[in-house]
Order: C-alpha cells, then sequence, then structure tokens
C-alpha cells in the first residue's frame, strides 16, 4: 500500500473532542495490495492494546466486505485466544455505511425522537415506491404540458428518467425538495447566461418564415439543378425529410435545425444551400429555444422536487424509511452535540474500506465520525470506483486528499 504524503495526517490521537478537526489517514490502495488484511489486522491489534470491541468502527459498502472484515478480526483474536472479545466484536459498528447508520439511529432513537425500530424498505420495493410517486405527479396536465412539448423538441425521449437522475444526485447531496424545486431557476439562468452570448433574441415568426422559405427554394434549386450526385441526393433527401415534417404541421426538433445548419451537397449544389445553412444557424437565437429550455428545466426539477414530496409521504404512510433517509437521519443526529460526545467517549477508531465509492453526503457522514473517533483510517482507491450509478464519486477522495 501507498501512503498519501501530508504533515497534516496523525496516525493516532490520545484524545478526540466531538468538534475537533478530524485527523485523518487517508491511504490509496489499488486491488490485490492487502489492504483488507492490513485493516482487519490493525483492528484486531487495535482491540489487542485495549480498545474494546465495542468501540471499533468499521465501515465497508457491500455485505460481503463486512462479513469478510469480521470474520477476520474474530478469527484473528480466536487464534489468540480471546474468545470474548472475538464475540463482543458484532456488537462494534462493524458493517455497511448504512448498517452502522442504522446502529447510530437505532441507539439514539429517542434523543432523535423517533421510533428505534424503523422498517427499512429494501431498494427494490423503494423504487416501486418512488415511481408511483413520480407516476402521480407526472399525471398532473398542467405540469405535463409545460414539459412534454419543449421535452420532444428537444429531443428527449422520457423526460421522466431525467426527473429519476435528478432526484436521485439530490438526494445523494442531502438536498431537501426546496432546495431542489430552487435549482430549476438557477440551472436555467445558468444556461440562458451561455445563449445570450450568441446574439439577442431574433424575431421568432420571421425566423421561421425564412427558414421555410429558404428550405422550399434550396430544394427546387437541387432538383432543377439535375445533380443527382450521392452527396446531394442524401442532402436532398433529409431536406425533403424535414419539409414534410413542416407541412404536416408538426413541430421540428430543434436538432432539426442543426442538422439543416451543417447540411452538405457535393460542390454544385452547395450554393443552393448556404443562405438556408445561415438561416438554420440562427435557431441558437430564436425565443421559442430560449422558452423550451426554460420550461424544460424549470419543470423537471419541480416535477422532482414534488416527487421526492410525494415519495415522503408514500413512505411516511407505509411507515418506512429507504437507505438514504438513514443517511440523512443518521447525519443529522451526528449534528447534536450530545451524541458526537456520547460517541467521541467510547469510538476508539473509525476505518472507512473503499472510499471511493463515498456520494456527498455519505462524505459529510464519515468526517463528522471521525471527529468523534481517537483514529481514524481511510482506503480506497479512484481508479476502482464502481458505484456512480448511486451518487458515489471519487473525485471526493482526490478532494479530501487536497484538503488534509
Amino acid at each position: 500500500m501507498s501512503r498519501q504524503p501530508s504533515s497534516q495526517h496523525a496516525t493516532n490521537r490520545q484524545s478526540s473532542t466531538p468538534d475537533a478537526t478530524p485527523h485523518i489517514d487517508l491511504i490509496s490502495a489499488s486491488a490485490g495490495s492487502g489492504k483488507t488484511y492490513s485493516l482487519t489486522q490493525d483492528l484486531a491489534a487495535s482491540v489487542g492494546y485495549g480498545a474494546a470491541p465495542e468501540g471499533c468502527m468499521a465501515i465497508t459498502f457491500t455485505n460481503a466486505a463486512a462479513a469478510e472484515i469480521a470474520s477476520r478480526i474474530r478469527r484473528t483474536l480466536l487464534e489468540r485466544g480471546e474468545w470474548a472479545t472475538a464475540q463482543r466484536v458484532l456488537d462494534g459498528y462493524l458493517g455497511t455505511v448504512h448498517a452502522v447508520c442504522g446502529g447510530i439511529i437505532e441507539e439514539f432513537a429517542l434523543e432523535a425522537g423517533l421510533s428505534p425500530s424503523l422498517d427499512v424498505v429494501p431498494a427494490a420495493e423503494a423504487r416501486l415506491l418512488f415511481n408511483r410517486a413520480i407516476a402521480a405527479i407526472a399525471s398532473d396536465e398542467i405540469l405535463v404540458e409545460r414539459i412534454e412539448g419543449p421535452a420532444r423538441r428537444m429531443g428527449i425521449e422520457d423526460w421522466r428518467e431525467g426527473v429519476n437522475d435528478i432526484v436521485a444526485e439530490a438526494r445523494s447531496n442531502g438536498l431537501d425538495s426546496d432546495a431542489v424545486r430552487a435549482c430549476g431557476p438557477r440551472s436555467w439562468s445558468s444556461m440562458q447566461a451561455l445563449y445570450e452570448s450568441c446574439g439577442e433574441l431574433l424575431d421568432g415568426d420571421a425566423l421561421d418564415r425564412e427558414f421555410t422559405a429558404e428550405l422550399e427554394g434550396a430544394i427546387e434549386a437541387i432538383r432543377e439543378s439535375g445533380d443527382e450526385t450521392k452527396g446531394t441526393a442524401s442532402a436532398l433527401f433529409e431536406l425533403e425529410t424535414i419539409a414534410t415534417t413542416l407541412r404536416s404541421g408538426h413541430d421540428l426538433k430543434w436538432s432539426d435545425w442543426v442538422r439543416v445548419s451543417k447540411v452538405e451537397p457535393t460542390k454544385k449544389s452547395q450554393p443552393f444551400v448556404e443562405a438556408l445553412k445561415t438561416v438554420a444557424a440562427h435557431h441558437v437565437r430564436h425565443p421559442r429555444l430560449r422558452a423550451d429550455l426554460e420550461a424544460m428545466i424549470t419543470g423537471m426539477f419541480e416535477c422532482a422536487a414534488r416527487s421526492m414530496e410525494a415519495f415522503a409521504r408514500n413512505k411516511a404512510d407505509a411507515g418506512l424509511i429507504d437507505f438514504v433517509d438513514q443517511e440523512a437521519l443518521a447525519l443529522a443526529l451526528l449534528g447534536r452535540d450530545d451524541v458526537r460526545a456520547a460517541l467521541a467517549e467510547r469510538l476508539a477508531t473509525a476505518y472507512v474500506d473503499e472510499f471511493q465509492d463515498t456520494s456527498p453526503i455519505q462524505l459529510a457522514l464519515m468526517l463528522r465520525l471521525a471527529a468523534c473517533a481517537r483514529r481514524s483510517v481511510w482506503i480506497g482507491d479512484q481508479k476502482q470506483s464502481i458505484y456512480g450509478f448511486r451518487g458515489a464519486d471519487p473525485s471526493l477522495m482526490d478532494a479530501v486528499i487536497e484538503g488534509l
């Protein structure tokens, strides 16, 4: 294993206070380097040096990894004849991040005014509950009308998947529905600034008429030219397809404008399309494009916010929480002085394995736990991150390395 050098890292601390700045040993270790073996030996050694098994914490990202670490630690202690201590290992905070969060919630439930036996809905069932929530929100005719047309013109086949992505990212970052709702106008404002650099808005109706006239004129000119080369035939087919859409009264997609701006017949027919390509390239200054983008962006964030609220109601009605709720509740508990003080009294070591799979809300959790522990070791390898689909961000590891 290779240790990231930093004069700010401390291998051990003799004492810890709940408000202390955490000192963390951050170890970058690649697959096959023996990091799991070293972690279990270190944990076993900590217990051997007097640390209570209940004061040892090891966070993993899979049940299999947690079981392997627990088994190795117990086997090491049993080989040393420490039978009673080996049994007590299972009373510590040893497991997946959600198991550890669940343990913290159960232990300090009364402080949070919660039931100590909250039911955690499995991921598959949580997905069903969320799908019901978004289906109910997506049936709102006003909201759908606000998003559907712009999304179709933007070429987005299923905007609901985009809503799912927004919700997943928001929850992994610890954002509530109000924060998500506020992201819509901010997101549009950022994009609007980019488009404003393209120039002032044009008259949309006039631009539509000019586009149609130039399109029909280009088609007629190419036909009359007798240019039957392969490149021109392909370009003509594309232009005729778009003209057919317009003649039928259907809206063009904005990608159609882009395609026309880049159409390339062979050399003989290029002069026939130059004016058309110029007009098509002005689509970035079309007021309807800006309106579509604003409606779609703010509408999707609004839908995401409402879906989160409906999802929360569905879970509350069923008396359930999901894994992200566990993380949020544990993080809130660790924000309390009394909870941090209680943990600091006994938390000797806090290990995090596969740290590269940490999401933002999990990073916040681990930093608060590290502030309670006398010793913290985080182990990971950015190149091995496999949980990007659930909010894990290996760049967080780089940020922590730079910040420690």
